[in-house]
């Protein structure tokens, strides 16, 4: 019995853009937020659409940025998780494919070791995936949580002081 690929088209796109737009935003807040450290930005009024809101406090637009910034991560963590649990057969046979080698695409003549080795690396490979996903979404939280604290501190106070 030969393993084949399967193709899955419109799904795996739809989830591989899903993640590149999540990764993206968490990316692009996060750089939002060290310009504003940086700059030393104070906007004292966003204008959207017409309408102009005047900020009280300018110090907390760049904690409201990392706030949001850790929601997004924690959504899209969860999402690789509960992804992880949901691998279908069509993820499981890929893996399989790829871990038979480049020429051989068939259990045949294979021994009780060699099947055991191509069951580890079609595991290996399905927790590697998930391994790198979950690393390069984390970059921008390790360093929000190191060096982005007292912005999310400062939103924190000033959200408390509001109530």
């Amino acid at each position: 019995m030969s393993v084949r690929r399967t193709y899955r088209g419109d799904t795996r796109e739809k989830w591989i853009a899903i993640y590149t737009s999540r990764r993206g935003r968490v990316y692009l807040l996060w750089l939002i937020g060290i310009v504003i450290s940086v700059a030393k930005l104070r906007p004292s009024s966003i204008s959207v659409g017409g309408v102009t809101f005047s900020i009280e406090r300018p110090e907390v637009i760049q904690g409201a940025l990392y706030v949001i910034c850790l929601l997004i991560w924690l959504d899209t963590v969860l999402n690789i998780i509960v992804a992880k649990r949901l691998i279908g057969s069509g993820e499981k046979r890929d893996a399989i494919f790829v871990a038979l080698g480049r020429f051989r695409h068939s259990f045949k003549n294979m021994t009780l070791i060699q099947l055991k080795d191509v069951r580890k690396v079609a595991r290996q490979q399905l927790t590697l995936t998930m391994a790198v996903s979950l690393f390069e979404i984390s970059i921008p939280i390790v360093f929000i949580l190191l060096f982005g604290l007292p912005p999310i501190w400062q939103l924190v106070r000033a959200m408390v002081g509001w109530m």
